[in-house]
């Protein structure tokens, strides 16, 4: 859900606005994308007839292109399994240079600050090469709209099997029910068509939107990170709302995925990934697959949408780094030619020639947090009180977690949180820091973290609760050896939910609860808790 936030990194003091329309094609050449026309992407369940009639042109245009050609659809899926899915190679930084393996670390658009700008740009050529195929230069792509309640089942427009929008390889247990943004909890029943659906849907999209820019657009990827081969970890934009619509992980063996690529995936169905090995969850459950899933691009538009209202209308800044805005990727357009992008050219939708239609009100937006256990002063108390009394002895570290087995940290030491200066500043936040969590590749997993919930009801708690804290969930990648394990760090922040359960300042020491969802994680080292500035 969070991400750590490393000194390395440049801290944001202001929204970066950049306005650049001009993208180089080929050496040194450029051309302008100002004078595009302006699209705007409707909500797939309220689309137009006309739209969706366009769109199921385009696609079927696109499908008909030979698969040489850039602008086919399996051209345009395998971009996304290209860089998904290990077929990319990268130096792994200084601990991998003196081993043999030093330029064999798998390179990945996802798990780092990297996922939300290639996507936008991956999404924005797709559209683009899809009006070209139909002489529509304002064609823009119907998103899912799976944040309001009347969106938050599968588009319809998606359902006919006659239709080139269609995929076989979907849940079929998931066709007539709400999205379950909370669907890496294994064994979880499907959410039908209620208003408690609803409503806990608004309150896990709140939580995670309320994000500063470390937590919720991932970590720095940077190959000089020593000792691992893979640096970087998911923000809240990528671990809630883009995995929670892709496959539904069984309690035992894990399979393929995690959240709305989770809740799509057909669990029944399984491809083999670059690594060789079997991955279940085809085709929006298993990243390397996911893309030949038309509902794929507009899952992925409405993310984009969700990066755009929490800059705009939550009023969040974008990193200021050098290294995350020159950062640039090559994609064919629709003429077919080669251009290169960099994040700072796609800051900003309405350069790049679109808006989204926002017909419905977003009703997440200050949806309320319910508490798990009684909240209030007195009850409080009380609770601190039983949970020292029944805490166990901690732990031993490595710990290797158990699915349906919650572990509890009891006592973890806070820091005295500082106060802000005199001449104004910023508060320090304080985290809960992971420093390492080792997990196959291959595999999905996830796991909850709470906070001062008796371990027997811990497993009740999800991101809807104001006991959470976070988690960490991950997606099956599948361009690692078989066996093969990659270690992340977690940072999860922790100020709101302290307060929201009303642990004040005089209180030295919080109990911990870890709710593993999925089998074999590894966490190395004790978590701490931490202050730190912003």
């Amino acid at each position: 859900m969070a991400t750590r936030r490393d000194p390395r990194r440049c801290r944001t003091t202001s929204a970066v606005r950049h306005r650049r329309r001009e993208f180089s094609t080929g050496g040194d050449a450029h051309h302008s994308h100002h004078d595009a026309p302006h699209g705007s992407c409707q909500p797939a369940h309220l689309a137009d007839a006309e739209t969706v009639e366009k769109y199921r042109q385009a696609l079927a245009a696109m499908r008909a292109l030979p698969d040489s050609d850039p602008r086919s659809f399996a051209s345009q899926a395998a971009i996304h399994q290209a860089y998904c899915d290990g077929h990319y190679r990268y130096g792994g930084g200084p601990a991998a240079a003196a081993s043999k393996d030093a330029d064999d670390a798998p390179f990945d658009v996802h798990f780092s600050w990297i996922f939300a700008p290639w996507h936008r740009m991956y999404i924005y050529f797709y559209e683009r090469i899809l009006g070209g195929l139909i002489g529509d230069a304002a064609f823009a792509l119907p998103y899912w709209n799976w944040d309001a309640p009347a969106g938050m089942a599968l588009p319809v427009i998606f359902n006919d099997a006659g239709s080139p929008l269609y995929d076989a390889h979907r849940d079929p247990a998931h066709l007539a029910a709400y999205v379950n943004l909370d669907i890496l909890n294994a064994g979880d029943t499907i959410i039908p068509f209620d208003p408690q659906a609803i409503q806990i849907n608004n309150q896990i999209v709140q939580n995670n939107l309320s994000s500063l820019h470390p937590d919720f657009l991932g970590d720095k990827f940077c190959a000089e990170y020593p000792g691992t081969a893979s640096s970087g970890t998911s923000g809240s934009l990528e671990s809630m709302a883009h995995t929670s619509v892709g496959g539904l992980i069984p309690p035992s063996p894990p399979c393929g995925s995690a959240p709305v690529h989770v809740w799509a995936g057909d669990p029944g169905s399984s491809t083999v990934g670059n690594d060789g090995e079997d991955h279940a969850g085809a085709d929006m459950g298993f990243l390397g697959t996911a893309a030949r899933d038309p509902v794929f691009y507009s899952h992925h538009a409405n993310v984009d949408r969700l990066w755009h209202l929490w800059a705009t209308e939550l009023g969040h800044s974008h990193f200021d780094d050098p290294a995350w805005l020159d950062t640039s990727f090559v994609f064919y357009d629709e003429k077919p030619r080669p251009v290169r992008v960099r994040v700072r050219d796609v800051l900003d939708p309405a350069a790049l020639g679109y808006s989204y239609d926002e017909r419905e009100p977003l009703r997440w937006v200050g949806a309320r947090l319910t508490p798990l256990l009684p909240k209030g002063a007195a009850a409080a108390a009380t609770r601190r009180r039983l949970l020292r009394a029944a805490a166990p002895a901690a732990p031993a570290f490595p710990l290797t977690l158990t699915a349906g087995q919650s572990v509890e940290l009891p006592s973890v030491n806070r820091p005295p949180r500082a106060q802000k200066t005199a001449g104004g500043g910023t508060q320090p936040d304080t985290v809960l820091v992971f420093g390492g969590i080792e997990f196959e590749a291959g595999r999905g997993g996830k796991f909850d973290v709470v906070i001062n919930v008796p371990p027997e009801q811990a497993a009740a708690a999800g991101p809807r609760y104001s006991e959470y804290a976070g988690n960490f969930a991950t997606l099956a990648r599948g361009g690692n050896r078989a066996g093969e394990t990659v270690v992340v760090p977690l940072v999860l922040p922790l100020d709101e939910v302290l307060a929201d359960i009303g642990v004040g300042d005089d209180d030295g020491a919080v109990n911990v609860v870890i709710v593993p969802r999925t089998q074999g994680i590894k966490i190395i080292s004790p978590p701490r808790i931490e202050t730190r500035e912003r």
